[in-house]
């Protein structure tokens, strides 16, 4: 059975977290955002509503913060950041000959 590198656990954590942050961001995102919003505009019959462009004020700046502290995460503890000598850091290198192909 293969185990999965500290590089392929990073970008799977990373994809299940910021989708996550993503769908509660906007109004669609989830099923729970547009519960939420009925339940708003039933309790509150007098109110405005909440439309797409004020949850997304809200929820935008959220998730970009969220988001941000994902990728710290990630790459402190499964990419080696801040610990260049480490054995993650080392598995996550590309070395020169990936360097030179990023560059082309």
């Amino acid at each position: 059975i293969l185990k999965p590198t500290q590089t392929t656990k990073a970008y799977l954590l990373t994809v299940a977290y910021v989708s996550t942050f993503g769908g509660t961001s906007t109004l669609v995102g989830t099923g729970t955002n547009l519960i939420l919003k009925g339940i708003y505009e039933q309790t509150f019959p007098d109110s405005s509503g909440i439309s797409f462009t004020q949850w997304l004020t809200w929820g935008m700046p959220i998730a970009t913060i969220n988001i941000f502290i994902t990728w710290i995460y990630t790459q402190a503890f499964y990419l080696g950041l801040f610990r260049p000598k480490s054995r993650a850091a080392r598995a996550a290198s590309i070395g020169e000959q990936g360097e030179h192909v990023a560059n082309l």
